[in-house]
Parts: C-alpha cells; structure tokens; sequence
C-alpha cells in the first residue's frame, strides 16, 4: 500500500480491521513543483486510435488541480503488456494526441520515463503544458519494483501523485517504489474511489449490487469475500467470469481465464458459498458468447442479444444502488436495458 493511504478513518475494503485515510495534495504541496502524475492510461487501441477515452478523461479533475496550482506535471502511465521490450503499438505516443484533446492544453510527449531525456523534458516544458512519458512497462524494472529504476523514475521531479485506482493494488516501481523518494500524495480519482468503497464497506443501503471485472480472480478475492454478506448481490464478468466457470467444470473453449491455482482455488472458494446468481450470470454470459458479445474496458461483458441482455438485466433490481468500480459509463448497455438511458 503507497503512502497516500495512511491509518486513519476511512475502512479497507480488503481488510476491515485496516482503516484509511487519504492525505490529499494542498495547493502550497505542489505550487511551482515538478510534479509525476501516475495515471492509468491503458486504453484499448484500434489501428493505433484509441476507441475508448473513459480512462483518459478520469484523471481531469486531478490534472486540473495541479495546474491550477501553478505545478508542471508529467503523466507516467502503463500500457498493454510489453514485457520489457520496446513495442511500437503499445507506446504512449499513441495515446498523448488524445490527451491534448480531452485536457484543452498543449501535450509533449518524451519517448522515455526515466533518464536524462525526462530531466530536459520537463526543464524545457512550457508554462501550462504537460508531459506525458513513454510506456512504464518497457523497462522490466517496472514491475520487479526495481529500487534503482524506482529512484531514477523519481529523480526529475519534487513531488509524487497516485491516482491511477486500477494500478494501486500493484507493487511496482511507479506505484510503491517511487514513493520512498518523493513525497507522496493520492489524487482525486484514487479518493473518489476508496470512499466510494468505504461507503459499501460499512453501512450499505439495501439493496444494492456490485460488478467486478478484470482478468484476475485471485486480486479480487479479499473484496469479494468481505462485501458478498453485505452485497444484495454481486455480478462478475470479463475473464474473472470464465474462471468461475472453469472452477465449476464447464468448457470455455478459448476464452480468457485465469490459469494460477490461486485464481481457481479462490473462484471455488466463492462458489462454494452459495452464489447461485453469479453461476447463473456467467452461464448466461457464456452461452451467449458470439461476435454480438463486446468486452467493456474495465472487463465487464455485455451482449447485445436481447434474450440474454435482458436476463442479465433481470439479475439487478431497478430501486438497487449500484456500485461500479471507476467507470459507470463502461456498462451503458446494461443501464440501457433497465430503461435507465434514452
């Protein structure tokens, strides 16, 4: 855990007996600083455009504050899994024009993020513009924590902001190492999660159901497990979905799941407990799966069949208060078949 969370009044949704609060940037932190943004800009590309923008424009309102405060900011992202190595479609350069767009103020983009190019990047930056650094992830030493990357990641700037929620769980060089070289602060995306999960954490409104997607069952088990007493009822899809069905012997052909042991001891350890309406929602999923099926950023999956849409929706009762992990616009479709959207 970075930092920025620290033992205070806010619960864990992993563990309980944990409590956070969050230690927020004030305008005197960061006024005339050179400031690393961590953002999560991993953002689904086609024929190198980006077809999807929820992510990108998530970090706005942190992004905003930062340089309303007089800060130069840098943003360090990963994207996809380059495993090390340079790969041109998974460059951030990809990205950074979308960026401009969504910001309204000029973009430079710098083909590395540790190094002496980042240290003239950001020395010759000019006033009201922001950095944006190439792919974390095509250095190794990203995601072995590496000390030595992780100071010289740090090594350009006076001042360190988390707000990339999706990465946070992650012990990488740009999420924990980093921070024990710079001060470090959570952005408003990172608080506007965690109080959204504490708030489901403690006292919930009934009734009320939670989606979780991604690829990982076995990230995901330490929430699952504290918040399906409290949940009316807890809907899973993306990968995570074909995991559950393995778990309980179904074919899955070539989809996606999670091959550790962790992920199918922890999918049975849920399954186990009863939850007929998760194995009735991955099953639907699953016979339903064809070229109509699109997989939602984030990793929801949504079918546009009508049969199986609408069973789906028929899972979540319409007065239910829904908590979606960062992005509520990923699942349009569904709202759209609870008559929730024109």
């Amino acid at each position: 855990m970075f930092p920025c969370l620290q033992e205070g009044t806010f619960p864990n949704p992993i563990k309980e007996e944990f409590p956070m609060k969050m230690r927020s940037f004030r305008k005197e932190d960061v006024k005339g600083k050179k400031v690393l943004l961590r953002v999560d800009f991993n953002v689904p590309l086609k024929d190198g455009k980006v077809t999807d923008t929820t992510r990108i424009e998530a970090h706005m309102k942190t992004l905003e504050a930062l340089l309303g405060s007089g800060a130069k900011v840098a943003l360090a992202s990963h994207l996809g899994r380059p495993k090390g190595k340079r790969v041109p479609e998974m460059s951030l350069s990809l990205v950074a024009p979308e960026a401009e767009k969504l910001y309204g103020v000029p973009v430079v983009f710098c083909d590395e993020c540790v190094g002496p190019k980042v240290k003239e990047a950001m020395a010759s930056l000019p006033k009201g513009s922001v950095l944006v650094l190439e792919n974390l992830r095509f250095h190794a030493e990203e995601q072995e924590n590496d000390r030595t990357f992780a100071e010289n990641l740090a090594a350009p700037f006076d001042v360190f902001v988390m707000d990339a929620f999706s990465a946070s769980h992650r012990a990488d060089a740009s999420t924990n190492g980093i921070t024990e070289f710079l001060p470090s602060f959570s952005g408003a995306l990172i608080e506007r999660e965690v109080n959204m999960l504490s708030a489901v954490s403690e006292n919930p409104e009934k009734p009320f159901v939670i989606i979780l997607g991604g690829a990982k069952v076995s990230d995901k088990i330490g929430v699952v497990e504290n918040l399906m007493d409290k949940a009316s009822a807890i809907l899973i899809g993306g990968g995570m979905a074909f995991t559950f069905l393995k778990a309980r012997g179904g074919s899955i052909g070539k989809s996606l799941f999670e091959a550790e042991k962790a992920g199918d001891a922890a999918a049975r350890a849920i399954l186990d407990r009863n939850m007929a309406y998760l194995a009735e929602l991955v099953e639907t999923a699953a016979r339903s799966f064809d070229s109509s099926f699109r997989t939602v950023l984030g990793g929801g999956i949504i079918t546009k069949n009508p049969t199986a849409l609408n069973r789906l929706a028929a899972l979540v009762p319409p007065a239910c208060e829904l908590y979606i992990p960062e992005h509520p616009a990923e699942y349009g479709a569904l709202w759209e078949a609870r008559g929730m959207l024109k």
